[in-house]
């Protein structure tokens, strides 16, 4: 490892900086250091005070001549009194210039404190902010993923594709790499909405017209066709969270207690072409259903992550939820 061994990568794109994270880990972990992650918004990991950062940071090893330390969202979860004694910490044993030290800070939040950015500017051999694209930067992103996959978007796939997900990054390469299984290099609207869940796609809304009309077996249809291609844990878990989306939407829809989709519109800063999609669907439910599905929802999610259910069963459990609010 060579000197100023000092990363700090932050911002709400959490995608992207993850990314970006995970490269460096991989990368510097192939020269096999002593490796260590603590992330301080872990509710179950023990406390970590200034004695276990220093014994971290300075402390030798037995098999290993240098270290890899990573800290996760340590500005944003702690007291102002560890920081300042972090980077005196960091100051007096010259982590900056350490030779054997490489210390990655990650923050999922973007960085406010002037002086720390400043510190960093200063002391780290890199720092990278990933915020939320938008226009341009975001389409030529979108572009560039899609061309790594070996894709191709149409204008009209393009702008459909950022009105739906937003500059929800994570949703979006996700999107990419299932329609690079169709190993299409060329892909328009109906190609798109026929295989991708936008948030205001024909099969979401498909999807939500079914539960509504009480049609489950044809809900559910809808549900396993997405996941025909790729039926792991991440790629529900995708799915699950463009339907969150929705009910999430119709939610705000419901509260906003308004027939006017100006007004909702302001009130809720939801996309104009999904509001006109969804209003009409808003009225099929009432707001006590749309809460309780959407509790579903987040126990389901809970269910995979936790590795309680197999996808399959979860989604299947999750129908069968849903029927049984419907049909009460």
């Amino acid at each position: 490892m060579s000197k100023n061994m000092i990363y700090l990568i932050y911002g709400e794109d959490n995608f992207r900086s993850e990314q970006k994270l995970n490269y460096l880990i991989n990368f510097y972990k192939s020269k096999e250091p002593f490796y260590a992650s603590f992330d301080f918004e872990d509710k179950f990991n023990l406390a970590l005070d200034i004695n276990g950062i220093k014994e971290l940071l300075t402390s030798r090893t037995l098999f290993a001549t240098t270290k890899l330390i990573v800290f996760k969202n340590f500005l944003a979860n702690n007291s102002q009194m560890l920081k300042k004694d972090f980077f005196k910490l960091l100051n007096q044993a010259q982590i900056a210039k350490s030779k054997s030290v490489m210390l990655i800070i990650y923050e999922a939040k973007d960085i406010n404190h002037s002086a720390v950015l400043q510190w960093f500017k200063k002391n780290a051999r890199h720092l990278e902010e990933f915020s939320l694209l938008k226009g341009r930067k975001l389409e030529a992103w979108i572009n560039e993923e899609a061309r790594k996959l070996g894709l191709k978007l149409t204008k009209e796939s393009l702008e459909i594709m950022v009105a739906g997900f937003g500059n929800d990054s994570g949703a979006i390469y996700h999107a990419l790499k299932k329609l690079s299984l169709l190993k299409l290099p060329l892909i328009d609207k109906k190609t798109l909405e026929d295989n991708v869940w936008l948030p205001f796609s024909t099969n979401i809304f498909n999807f939500l017209d079914n539960l509504a009309l009480g049609n489950f077996p044809l809900a559910f249809k809808l549900l396993i066709q997405e996941i025909k291609y790729d039926d792991s844990a991440n790629n529900l878990l995708h799915i699950l969270s463009m339907i969150a989306f929705e009910f999430r939407s119709l939610i705000l829809i419901k509260e906003s207690h308004s027939s006017s989709l100006n007004d909702i519109r302001r009130k809720t800063n939801l996309n104009f072409y999904s509001l006109t999609k969804m209003y009409p669907l808003s009225k099929k439910f009432t707001l006590d259903e749309l809460k309780k599905i959407y509790v579903k929802l987040s126990l389901c999610d809970e269910r995979i992550k936790g590795g309680l259910l197999e996808p399959r069963a979860a989604l299947e459990m999750l129908l069968l939820d849903i029927k049984q609010i419907l049909t009460r």
